[in-house]
Order: C-alpha cells, then sequence, then structure tokens
C-alpha cells in the first residue's frame, strides 16, 4: 500500500471563486488551449515497484490506452468520498495535499473541478501552508473526473482552483484577507516539475520580509520559486496580493507557457510575474491584464541579467507608476519579441515597457493606446520630465526594432522616450497618431540614439508651452536618423516633422513630406526647426508639401549653425503676413550653410534670413559661390493638386530625380559632403559622375540635391502626368522637338547619348512605346 497517506484535509465542495466588482468591465477572450506537454518518465525501476499492484496494473493499463495515462497518475477530485487512495477517480483524493504527499519523480496527479486550499484553516500556521511542488512531478487541473487520457481535459471549461482564500470569504479590495495563504503554490530546491491547467488565486503575502529567500512571505503570492525548475502551462493567476513583488515570484528558472495574469497587486514591484538577478525565465504567448503597482512593474518586473525572455504575449490595461506592462531594472537584458501592449497605463512614464539602465531588445513589438505622464494636451500646462507611452528608457543601451506605435499618448515621447544617456536604436520602427506635449513619435533627451529607416505618420506635438517635434524631437542628443519618413506630422509651435535643440546630430537621406505647425501667432519649420545651439546636419533629404507660418520646409533659430547639404526642398510654404522664406528661413546670430541644394517652387518666397549658400540651384538667385537659377529639371515636381491644399487625397509628392541634362548633375561641391552620408535619399552612392557632363565643381562632382542622377531608362511618362504611354505623351514629345518643351518634360535627348532630338531619339522613343528598351 502507499505510505503514509495524510489524513484527510477534506474541504467541502465550494464554488469557484467569485468575480469581484473592480469598476471595470472585463471579457477574457477564450484562448485556444496548447497540445500537453510531451511527458518523459523520470526515475528507475526500483522506485516503479515501490507503487502498489494496483497502481502498477492501472499503469500498465493506461499506457495501452495512450501515452498521456500511464503509471503514476493520481486521481483528486473534490467531491470524491473520504478515504480514497487516488488510484482511480473512483477512489480519488479529496484534496491535492493528500496526492503531493505521495507522488514521486515521474508521477502526474489529475485534478478534476473544483476549489482546493492548501491547508484547512488559518489556524495553527495555516498561512504559511502552500501546495509545494515536486520534482518530477505534474499537476493537471481542468478535468471532469471521468477522463481516461489527459488530452480529453479542457482546463477552461473545468476550472481547477487552487486558493488561498482558506477561510472562503474573500471581499472586495483585498478586504477578509487575514486568513488567506502567503503563497498558494511554491517551488523550492526542485528540479523539472509541471503545473498545467489550474487558476491561482487568493495568495496574500503581507507576511514577514526577509528579502531574496524562500522564507520571506511578502512575495510571489501566487507561486513563488527559488531554485527551480517547473513548467507552468495555462495557469491563471488572479487577484493575488503582495506587499514587496509578485504574484509569480521566480528566482529559479521557469517556463510559462498560455498563463493569464489578471487582477494582482504588488505594493512595490512585479504585480502580476516578478524575475529575480538569475532566473532564465521565459514566458511565452502570456496575458497580463488589470494588474496593477503604484510603484514599477505591474506586468512583468525583471532584474534578470541571464537572459530573461517574454514573447507572444499580451499586455492589456496594467497601471503602475513606471512600466504599467514591464519594468526592466538595472543590469537586465531580457528579450521582448512579437508581443502587444494596449491600454496599459503609467502614471509616470513608460506604458509599454520602461528600462532602467538596461540592455533590453524589443522586437516586433505593438503598442497601442497607451498612456504614460499625460499632461494638458489641450493648453495650458504640461506633465513635466514623464512620457514614453510606448517605451521608455533611463540609460543603457536599449535596442527596439521592427515595432509599431499607434495613438499613444504621453508628456514626452508618446511613443518612444529616450533619456539620461540612453544609447538606443530604434530600427524599422512605424510611429502614427501619437501624441504629446513634445515629441509625438520619439524623443532624445541627453542621449545618443540612433533612428534607422523609421516612419513616423500623422503624429502630434500640442499642449504645453513648448509643443514641438511633431514626428520627433532631440534635445541636446547627438541623434543618427537615417532612411527615415516623416509625413503629415504636426507641432504647435515648431518642427512638425522634426525638432532639433543643441549638439551635433546628423540627419540623411530622409523624407520630410506634408508637416506642418498649428499655432496662428508662431509657427517655425513645418517640415524640420533646428533649435538654440544646434549645429547638425542635414544631408541628403527631401522637403515637400510642408506648411509653417515661418520655414515651410526649414526654420533655424537664434545661435543655431546648422549645415544642409544636398537637400531637395521643393513645394512648401510660409503662411505668416510678413511673407518669410517657404523653403529655408534663418533667424540666427551665427550663419547656417546652404550647399548642393536644391530650393525651388516654395512660396511665397524660397529663401529668407541670413546663410551662406553655395553651390546651390535657387530659383530666384542666390548670392555665393557656384550657385545657379536655371530650372533644375526634376522628373516631376510636386503638386498639392487641385483643391491647393497639401494632406489631402489629390497630392501628388513628385518624382525629385535629376532628368538628363539637369544642371544639377556634377555641378556640386563634394568638399561638403560629409564623410557619414555618403549616399543618396534613394540609397545609391552620393557622388557619381556622369561622364557626359563635364564637371563644374572645383572638386570631385557630386550632384546638387537629394538625389543623384543614376541615368535614366527611358520613361514612356514623358509629359511627366503619371500615365505613361499616352496620346499626350507622343504628343508632348514632338512638341518638345519642335521648340516647345514643358516644364516636366524629360527633354529630347530620350535615348541618352548625348545628342538631342535626333532620329535615334525619335526612335528610342517609339521603341519604348513598343515595350522595348532605349
Amino acid at each position: 500500500m502507499r505510505k503514509n497517506i495524510l489524513s484527510n484535509i477534506a474541504v467541502s465542495g465550494v464554488e469557484p471563486f467569485p468575480p469581484m466588482e473592480l469598476g471595470a468591465a472585463f471579457v477574457l477572450n477564450r484562448r485556444g488551449r496548447p497540445g500537453p506537454a510531451r511527458y518523459t518518465r523520470r526515475g528507475t525501476m526500483a522506485q516503479a515497484l515501490t507503487k502498489t499492484k494496483t497502481a502498477v496494473l492501472l499503469a500498465f493499463a493506461g499506457s495501452m490506452c495512450s501515452a498521456s495515462a500511464f503509471a503514476g497518475v493520481l486521481y483528486v477530485n473534490a467531491t470524491a468520498a473520504h478515504g480514497g487512495t487516488g488510484a482511480t477517480w473512483s477512489a480519488a483524493f479529496r484534496d491535492l495535499q493528500s496526492a503531493l504527499a505521495v507522488a514521486g519523480s515521474g508521477d502526474e496527479i489529475w485534478v478534476a473541478r473544483g476549489t482546493y486550499r492548501p491547508a484547512v484553516s488559518p489556524a495553527n500556521n495555516g498561512r504559511a501552508a502552500s501546495f509545494a511542488l515536486r520534482t518530477g512531478v505534474g499537476i493537471y487541473g481542468g478535468f471532469v473526473g471521468t477522463e481516461t487520457t489527459r488530452q480529453q481535459r479542457d482546463w477552461i471549461v473545468n476550472p481547477t482552483i487552487l486558493s488561498g482564500d482558506l477561510l472562503g470569504d474573500d471581499g472586495e479590495n483585498w478586504t477578509n484577507r487575514t486568513d488567506n495563504s502567503f503563497q498558494v503554490v511554491t517551488a523550492v530546491n526542485l528540479g523539472h516539475c509541471t503545473l498545467d491547467g489550474v487558476t491561482v488565486s487568493g495568495g496574500h503575502a503581507d507576511g514577514v520580509a526577509l528579502g531574496a529567500t524562500p522564507a520571506s512571505q511578502d512575495q510571489g503570492s501566487g507561486m513563488n520559486v527559488y531554485d527551480s525548475w517547473p513548467q507552468v502551462s495555462n495557469v491563471i493567476f488572479e487577484r493575488n496580493y503582495a506587499v514587496n513583488h509578485g504574484a509569480f515570484n521566480d528566482h529559479g528558472n521557469s517556463t510559462l507557457v498560455g498563463c493569464t495574469f489578471r487582477y494582482n497587486y504588488a505594493g512595490m514591484l512585479g504585480a502580476g510575474l516578478y524575475m529575480h538577478f538569475e532566473a532564465a525565465t521565459s514566458a511565452t504567448n502570456c496575458v497580463f491584464t488589470y494588474n496593477e503597482t503604484p510603484e514599477d512593474g505591474a506586468g512583468v518586473y525583471t532584474r534578470s541579467y541571464v537572459g530573461s525572455r517574454v514573447t507572444d504575449s499580451t499586455f492589456t490595461l496594467n497601471a503602475a507608476n513606471h512600466g504599467a506592462s514591464v519594468y526592466v531594472a538595472d543590469g537586465s537584458n531580457p528579450t521582448i519579441a512579437d508581443c502587444t501592449f494596449t491600454s496599459n497605463t503609467a502614471f509616470n512614464g513608460g506604458a509599454g515597457v520602461f528600462s532602467k539602465f538596461a540592455f533590453p531588445t524589443v522586437q516586433r513589438c505593438t503598442f497601442t493606446g497607451n498612456e504614460a505622464g499625460l499632461g494638458d494636451l489641450t493648453g495650458a500646462g504640461g506633465g513635466g520630465g514623464s512620457g514614453g507611452g510606448g517605451f521608455w528608457a533611463s540609460g543603457g543601451n536599449p535596442l527596439v526594432e521592427d515595432c509599431t506605435f499607434t495613438g499613444n499618448s504621453a508628456t514626452f515621447g508618446a511613443g518612444v522616450y529616450f533619456n539620461e544617456g540612453s544609447v538606443g536604436q530604434a530600427l524599422r520602427c512605424r510611429f502614427t497618431d501619437n501624441l504629446a506635449n513634445e515629441a509625438g513619435g520619439l524623443y532624445a533627451l541627453l542621449s545618443d540614439v540612433t533612428v534607422i529607416n523609421c516612419t513616423f505618420i500623422s503624429n502630434t506635438a500640442t499642449g504645453g508651452q513648448f509643443p514641438v517635434g511633431g514626428g520627433m524631437s532631440a534635445y541636446f542628443a547627438n541623434v543618427f536618423v537615417t532612411g527615415c519618413t516623416l509625413d503629415g506630422n504636426s507641432a504647435g509651435l515648431g518642427g512638425g516633422g522634426m525638432y532639433v535643440e543643441g549638439e551635433t546630430p546628423l540627419i540623411t537621406a530622409s523624407v520630410f513630406t506634408r508637416n506642418y505647425t498649428t499655432w496662428d501667432d508662431q509657427g517655425w519649420g513645418g517640415g524640420l526647426l533646428m533649435g538654440f545651439h544646434t549645429t547638425g546636419q542635414i544631408v541628403s533629404s527631401v522637403f515637400v508639401g510642408n506648411t509653417a507660418q515661418r520655414g515651410g520646409g526649414i526654420a533655424s533659430a537664434v545661435l543655431a549653425e546648422p549645415q544642409i547639404i544636398n537637400c531637395t526642398i521643393v513645394g512648401n510654404t510660409s503662411t505668416a503676413a510678413d511673407a518669410r522664406g517657404g523653403g529655408i528661413h534663418t533667424l540666427a546670430a551665427q550663419v547656417p550653410t546652404v550647399a548642393n541644394t536644391v530650393v525651388w517652387g516654395n512660396a511665397p518666397f524660397n529663401i529668407s534670413g541670413p546663410m551662406d549658400v553655395s553651390y546651390s540651384v535657387v530659383q530666384g538667385g542666390a548670392a555665393g559661390t557656384g550657385n545657379i537659377s536655371d530650372e533644375p529639371r526634376l522628373m516631376r515636381y510636386p503638386s498639392a493638386g487641385a483643391d491647393g491644399t497639401w494632406g489631402t487625397a489629390d497630392d501628388d509628392l513628385g518624382d525629385l530625380r535629376l532628368l538628363p541634362g539637369s544642371v544639377c548633375i556634377d555641378a556640386g561641391d563634394s568638399n561638403a559632403v560629409p564623410a557619414r552620408a555618403l549616399t543618396d535619399v534613394a540609397g545609391l552612392a552620393r557622388i557619381s559622375d556622369d561622364p557626359s557632363i563635364a564637371g563644374q565643381s572645383p572638386a570631385a562632382p557630386v550632384d546638387i540635391g537629394a538625389h543623384e542622377f543614376a541615368g535614366v531608362s527611358c520613361p514612356q511618362d514623358f509629359d511627366g502626368d503619371g500615365d505613361a504611354g499616352t496620346d499626350t505623351d507622343i504628343e508632348q514629345f514632338f512638341r518638345c522637338l519642335a521648340g516647345d518643351c514643358c516644364d516636366t518634360c524629360k527633354g529630347t535627348d530620350f535615348d541618352n547619348d548625348g545628342d538631342a532630338g535626333t532620329d535615334a531619339d525619335i526612335e528610342s522613343f517609339f521603341r519604348v512605346l513598343a515595350g522595348g528598351g532605349c
């Protein structure tokens, strides 16, 4: 017979834990359950022989039915008769503690629906009682009590509840909790073990605080893990309370799959899941919702420096001071991948992820509708020193890549906020419809930040006293921005697309389109505002259809001394009554530099204010060396469309590549090109000589504008109207041969051989119309 079966700690059947009135509707979508974990029996034949004859026979019969039902299955059912041996469903234990007392490595415990408590009452130190897992033992809930294989169970339909509410009297707002177990489940000094398909609730860790030791009773209210390797799957941790941290406190190497953390509370850290220094925790396909702490990390708090992971998980409606969803503590280096963060609230910073002097990698995550440190977004006031609706980093080396930030709000940096010396990277991210007092999309403060191939669309900086940087803002930060697109962003005061102040930022190969300022009395730099003490460079970038009171494309403030090099600034507008430069406007004690740049078709004037212009094409002309006033001959000029308003459906952003014969080709000053900006806006080599044109610059022949001429492969859209090979293309081609070329036409040297208007050009034109090449 089995040895020393505990006297029955019978608890009469109770109803499942009732939902608490928390003042907010909560709907949990039913999740598909993953298949049962592959099980490998541990232990020796000698151990097996110590089992009863009945258990051995049951094991043999079970193995004939399924790989999931075999020797060593113990059965638990809260409605079973007293005195059961656990050998069958009909002779099941009434309580889980009895099964754990006799289980050995390799055993499985199957637990039927119902509520199970680790002790009968709080008397005789019952609050210290817990369901203590055992090495090699798997606990599986979700059974009706008739199943013959583990695959037949349904842990959602048949909830198996492990409850720390010893008297069954828990009330709202954590009342009637003086009887509750400090920790409902524990795993201490164990090898591999399993907990699967149960709900863990009612833990109340308000006992003695002894630090990072299993004896502490102020942490791990739902499950407390030390130096163990539990596999935790399909487990719901709900309504657990910890004075310190963690409904799930991991000082081991836990693997969590398909778990849900909801309505948990921690007085300090990690209301849902807490990972300690040496915890190589992995959480996959988990849900964190309605967890709360007045301090840090309502969903997850990690200080692991051995590579914890949170993947394919969802965070919704969590609330904390910092890191409402995830808090990454000093020195931690987690991977957070393929997760979704929605409607979380951080009262200070980082509603999605908060990183403090840490090294997180955040990949392929989506941040939507999160809010952090929100100030007054309607006008006066401000939030003051907080933000990061999606992601916040203070110091460290964070990496954010392939992420999407949509509809987040914050005081600063509604999408991403890097500060306090962060050496951060944002790669291939998308920022859309985010809202902040400053920096609707991304904010870099006193940090060295790299932003590569990111897209900023319709982000807004409004409210407060200094609403700048609708798409992005950098304040005394040496940002490197390249390959980015900023379209349709807005700011009240300035920098509808981007605001930069201080240091020496470098912006290359980026596109600023249809950005604008909103203040009536002021509004500087619809595309880009270079603020005080800025000596940065804007290189090989495009500015089209941007609007501001002053400096529709670019504005440069007092004490700023930026360099604008190899840019194309076309079709931007200044709306001020005093008619400042639509393309570039400067107001500076130091004089900004403009070199190798096209400034054309801006209204009402192309440039205004003091600036040193050289080797540039400026409509109306500009004083300086190497400047040209002739039409630059671009493939297709941009247009606001028939309605004359940028930001509407009929906008045409144009094609700003150079046509053959453009005055821009080989006419720039290559000495002005920065060493870190050797590609054009399309990613082509920045200096590419056209052998058919004699170089006009004193050095190697770089082209003027954002695009380096790469040749034209006989375009059929000759009239530049967007329709290729039509009757109007043919008509315009011959009109141009007769000397009547339109502004957007592609010349008469159609075959690009250096001779214009020859029979070969005509032949080449019709060959292309017929589908051939030049």
